[in-house]
């Protein structure tokens, strides 16, 4: 009887282990199945990504693109207007908000003889004293420095009613 006792005990750990085996195989399945369709839905949107960074990419593209055009006709456009106020005859200055030289053209430079200060980004100021100072100007009856002080003060006015100045 012991042998009978042994086998059906054993039989009964058998079938134990083999349902033991049927869940862990079906909780496996499902844990694949859950996992496959993770990894679909990853993938999805991982494609998804790529798609919009493509997009950003030729956008980014055609901006690029853009801007190095529009560069390109601002430089014509001020290559055009460079030539344009040189070719005017009388002297022509364009100054900033803060009174600093933004351009000259060639007859309002050429007073200056060629002087190193006269550049862009020089004050209006400075230019009035490089005019007095090098006697480039005529101050009349005025020191060189009331004739600054009074033109630096008729400029600071805003109200820039035509004046005579004698070179």
């Amino acid at each position: 009887m012991s042998n009978k006792i042994n086998l059906a005990i054993e039989r009964r750990a058998r079938r134990a282990a083999e349902r033991i085996l049927q869940i862990k195989q079906a909780e496996l399945y499902s844990v694949n199945c859950n996992l496959s369709q993770h990894t679909k839905d990853l993938n999805q949107e991982i494609d998804q990504t790529r798609a919009k960074i493509n997009n950003v990419l030729d956008e980014n593209l055609r901006v690029k693109t853009d801007l190095s055009a529009a560069n390109q006709r601002i430089r014509i456009a001020e290559r055009r207007l460079h030539h344009s106020l040189n070719t005017i005859r009388d002297g022509f200055a364009v100054f900033d908000r803060d009174s600093k030289l933004v351009f000259a053209n060639a007859a309002y430079l050429s007073i200056f003889d060629n002087l190193e200060e006269v550049r862009e980004g020089v004050s209006y100021f400075q230019l009035l004293k490089l005019l007095a100072e090098e006697g480039i100007v005529d101050t009349g009856k005025l020191t060189r420095s009331e004739w600054c002080q009074k033109l630096w003060e008729r400029w600071k006015s805003g109200v820039l009613a035509p004046i005579v100045i004698r070179l």
